[in-house]
């Protein structure tokens, strides 16, 4: 006996919370220029970043695809103790649209200026 399947069309729970779409800063359009001029004066030598953290979390096992026997069956316990904590951080280079990230155990300002 095979499962069946259902598919319905999603919707909004309620309509009032719906937003109009786009950004809420009335000074949004003037900032975006202001970041293309400066993008459009960098030398070949200069760089201008926009820099995100993401994180402190936990380092647990989590479900999903795993290498493992034919007969083996694995088992992601619910309630399990944490490995440690990670925090990733991101820089995107924005005149070339290049990212890079790193891994660290802290938020701090060290952090970043070490890489």
């Amino acid at each position: 006996m095979t499962p069946s399947l259902r598919f319905s069309t999603p919707r909004p729970a309620t309509t009032d919370s719906i937003e109009p779409a786009g950004p809420t800063d009335p000074d949004y359009r003037g900032k975006v220029e202001i970041i293309r001029s400066t993008l459009s004066r960098l030398e070949h030598d200069e760089a201008f970043f926009s820099i995100d953290e993401f994180g402190p979390f936990a380092v647990k096992m989590r479900a999903g695809r795993s290498l493992s026997g034919s007969h083996q069956v694995r088992v992601v316990p619910q309630w399990q103790k944490s490995k440690g904590s990670l925090i990733v951080t991101a820089a995107l280079e924005l005149s070339k649209n290049r990212i890079s990230h790193f891994y660290s155990q802290k938020k701090n300002t060290i952090e970043t200026h070490r890489r």
